[in-house]
């Protein structure tokens, strides 16, 4: 082998063949010729064929992303995967045969990025997960798994959570709000009825998506104290109302409650979400009014009000916001001829879009 060769890159092939290939290789190196050239392997994705990894895998000491996409033939995980002292990222996708994790999983020191997606047959978590102390990103979508680690919060580096579409999750733990650097967090089409009231010690919290929650009717009246958080998404939701905490938030810029479909009403101080600029309301069909607050708020640039079928009033004074740049009006058949007359007065640059107005 080459002495320049600093690195090797391994994708879609035999596994089986080429590591034990590399391992009995010679290299020739500034300290003379040595055996095991595993260690120049920087990056591995697998072929969609591989069904077992050899005994020499926990030699690849260099390797920092292994991908495992696709392996519907592999049905498990060497111990050995955990002797990766290098590995950054680890994606476990389509992974059909996956019943579980090692409990040695906890030994990758260098993981940052961790995936599982679309791994039918794993259905728990090893508790060692929680000591993964250099994790950044953690996806978890179609597992079976029915809980998360209850030390979750144990996670100190985490930053971006994202659990999705797992059928028969039915709780998140406490210690999720202890996740102090966590910046982003996405729960999506999951069957939890409520979320914890330790939501609210997220202090750094930027993005929350709560979506597809159609069991969930409220959320924990702590999530005002997100004060870092800037986009809320909670769409199709079961919600019945929002809590008036919310009006706290007010780094808030965008706010969206698409498909809402239980929700009456919004809280009246929506206008102290000073920094909102965007407010999507689309599909809210039991919302019949919104609050005169919202003529208060001081950088609203787009309110899209869509399919929103039982809304008999807008705000009289709407027509005078002076930031707003695109008014939506569409498809509220209760609203049809009861346009606010402020609207008359609104400036000139301002894309309207009212059905019959």
């Amino acid at each position: 082998m080459p002495r320049a060769l600093q690195e090797l890159r391994i994708a879609e092939c035999d596994l089986s063949s080429v590591l034990p290939q590399l391992h009995a290789l010679i290299r020739f190196t500034n300290a003379g010729p040595q055996a095991d050239a595993l260690t120049l392997v920087k990056s591995i994705s697998a072929s969609s064929t591989l069904s077992l990894l050899p005994t020499c895998f926990g030699g690849l000491s260099a390797l920092t992303v292994l991908d495992l996409t696709n392996c519907a033939e592999l049905d498990s995980l060497p111990d050995s995967i955990c002797d990766l002292a290098s590995l950054t990222t680890l994606r476990l996708c389509n992974f059909a045969g996956l019943t579980f994790l090692p409990d040695r999983i906890s030994d990758l020191s260098a993981l940052r990025d961790l995936c599982l997606h679309t791994c039918p047959q794993l259905t728990a978590l090893p508790q060692t997960m929680s000591n993964l102390t250099s994790l950044t990103h953690l996806e978890l979508a179609r597992v079976a798994v029915t809980s998360l680690p209850d030390r979750l919060g144990d996670l100190a580096a985490l930053t971006k959570l994202s659990v999705r579409n797992c059928d028969v999750l039915m709780t998140v733990p406490d210690s999720i709000g202890t996740l102090g650097r966590l910046q982003s967090l996405s729960l999506r089409d999951l069957p939890i009825e409520s979320l914890p009231r330790s939501l609210g010690g997220l202090e750094a919290l930027t993005c929350l998506q709560v979506e597809y929650f159609s069991a969930s009717h409220s959320l924990p009246d702590t999530i005002g104290d997100l004060h870092a958080l800037t986009q809320l998404s909670l769409n199709e939701c079961g919600l019945v109302a929002l809590p008036d905490s919310i009006c706290r938030l007010s780094a808030v810029t965008k706010l969206s409650l698409t498909s809402c479909e239980q929700l009456v009403a919004l809280p009246e101080r929506l206008g102290d979400m000073r920094a909102l600029t965007q407010l999507n309301l689309w599909y809210c069909m039991a919302l019949t009014a919104l609050p005169d607050s919202i003529c208060d708020l001081p950088s609203l640039m787009a309110l899209e009000i869509n399919t929103c079928t039982h809304l008999a009033r807008l705000p009289d004074h709407i027509g005078k916001l002076t930031t707003l740049r695109k008014l939506d009006v569409t498809a509220c058949n209760e609203l049809l001829d009861r346009a606010p007359d402020s609207l008359k007065w609104v400036n000139w640059w301002v894309e309207i879009e009212y059905d019959n107005w």
